[in-house]
Formats: structure tokens, C-alpha cells, sequence
């Protein structure tokens, strides 16, 4: 083989592991018999480990590899029960925050046709203890994917600092 070739097919293949190394996203479609007008578009943000909607494992299909992605996914519309734990920094000045929460259940209610985003939240309490900020946490959901400007429903699950 010449060394044109060669070095075309090396191109080829860094290039395609390049790209599926930047996949950060899962796609899913919960029921494709759905009709569009019938579902809802949800994204999940990459600090929810999202193990089940509406009663159905999700985890080893949404993060192969244990991974945790963002996904977006089309389930049906209508009220949903989510499953989920969270994974999440909060960084204020030169300090960092862990948060974690596990088997936290919240219903939405998503409309069809919508997109939404789902994901965690904090604010500032503006009270500050030994030069840290005090905060609040929760998730939220968002009236769409692209934007996250005023949450159209939060739900608080703790205060840190």
C-alpha cells in the first residue's frame, strides 16, 4: 500500500474516533409510533443521572459505559415521574462545591409540541459565612432546550456554602 494511502486511512480513522469521542449527547425516542404533535422534547443536562421515567430503567441504555451525558429525548407528552440522582459542582470565587443526591422523584407535567430542558439550578442567598457564599439548589425545568432564562417550575432540595 503507497503512502498516500496510508495516510489518507490514518486521517480517516483518527478523525472518525475524534468524532465519536465528542458524542456528549444520548439521543432517544421513547415511543416512535407516537405522533410529533403527541410528544414532548426534553434535555436532560449532564448533572442529572436520570434511572427512570415513568416507571421504566432508563440508566444502562441513556449511559452506556456508566457515562454521564446529557440526553435528548422525545417521550410522550403528558404528567411524568422522573427518577433520578444528582452530580453537580457550584463554583463561587476559588471555591468548589460538590453536590450530590440520590433517588430524587419529581412529576412535570410536559406539554406537546414543547421543548424543555431539565436540569440543576443554584442562586446565591447573598449571605456570605467566613468569605463563602451561601446558595440554594434544586432542578428545573425550562420552556426550552436552547435558552435557560426563568425556570417555569423549580423544586429546591437544599442550602450549601
Amino acid at each position: 500500500m503507497s503512502n498516500r494511502k496510508c495516510l489518507f486511512l490514518a486521517s480517516i480513522v483518527l478523525i472518525s474516533l475524534l468524532v465519536i469521542g465528542c458524542v456528549t449527547t444520548g439521543k432517544f425516542v421513547i415511543d416512535p409510533n407516537l405522533p410529533q404533535e403527541q410528544t414532548a422534547r426534553v434535555v436532560f443536562d449532564d448533572t442529572l443521572v436520570v434511572k427512570e421515567l415513568n416507571g421504566i430503567k432508563v440508566y444502562d441504555e441513556w449511559y452506556p459505559g456508566d457515562r454521564l451525558r446529557k440526553n435528548d429525548v422525545i417521550l410522550p407528552a403528558g404528567p411524568t415521574a422522573m427518577l433520578f440522582d444528582i452530580r453537580a459542582q457550584v463554583r463561587i470565587g476559588n471555591s468548589i462545591t460538590g453536590i450530590r443526591g440520590d433517588d430524587i422523584e419529581l412529576r412535570f407535567d410536559f406539554e406537546p409540541g414543547k421543548t424543555y430542558s431539565v436540569g440543576f439550578y443554584h442562586e446565591s442567598m447573598g449571605a456570605r459565612t467566613f468569605f463563602l457564599a451561601q446558595f440554594k439548589y434544586g432542578i428545573a425545568v425550562w420552556d426550552n432546550a436552547t435558552e435557560m432564562g426563568t425556570p417555569i417550575r423549580s423544586w429546591e432540595l437544599g442550602t450549601a456554602n
